[in-house]
């Protein structure tokens, strides 16, 4: 990809940034008031806590450590996906702080990626696995960082992901729109995420 249209791409994406951080101020106060509500009669665009695919209260919710305290939060940059534990950070708050942490800061306005849906077909520059590699595959293929564009017409998104000098663990950096996820419905993404363990060190 050209500098020139790489410069469109970003330029495209801040009307994106200013409509959700104008929500993001609005729902912080909004969230821990209301987010009991339903919004699913509301404009897709205007959801301040919750999405189309889950309630805004993800299942870790309701789980527990051993001594009885409750999971707040995964840590920073892990799969909410893996369970595990020894990965996961527990504090002893109700479930309505959880809740509001997590719409109102972890996952604001995150609606806004059913807006537009992904697109199936589409080109890359650079690394054309940069949007696959994780610390682990990164690792298994002899290289210390990766970074590439993925677009198809208007939609563009840029990662780049590196090896940290900590044996184990690894960073990434995404921005714009998960063209072609192997999940449906993804859209605009703004995440960096530092130090993740993707093996164990004894």
């Amino acid at each position: 990809m050209n500098p020139f249209k790489a410069l469109l791409y970003i330029i495209s994406w801040l009307p994106l940034f200013v409509i959700n951080f104008a929500l993001l101020l609005v729902g912080i106060p909004l969230v821990a008031l209301f987010a009991g509500l339903e919004q699913k009669d509301w404009p897709r665009w205007t959801w301040l806590w919750q999405n189309e695919e889950d309630a805004g209260a993800p299942g870790w919710y309701g789980k527990r450590f051993p001594d009885g305290s409750p999971w707040l939060m995964l840590r920073l940059g892990e799969n909410m996906g893996g369970f595990d534990p020894d990965t996961l950070i527990g504090f002893r708050h109700n479930k309505w702080v959880r809740q509001w942490k997590y719409s109102a800061f972890r996952n604001p306005v995150n609606n806004h990626r059913f807006i537009f849906e992904d697109r199936v077909k589409f080109k890359t520059a650079g690394d054309p696995n940069a949007f696959n590699y994780d610390g682990k595959s990164l690792r298994a293929a002899g290289l210390r960082s990766s970074s590439g564009w993925r677009w198809a017409g208007f939609f563009a998104g840029y990662k780049r992901t590196w090896l940290n000098k900590t044996p184990g663990y690894y960073s990434e950096f995404y921005i714009g729109w998960k063209v072609g996820s192997a999940t449906p419905g993804l859209g605009f993404t703004l995440q960096t995420r530092f130090n993740r363990p993707y093996i164990k060190v004894y």
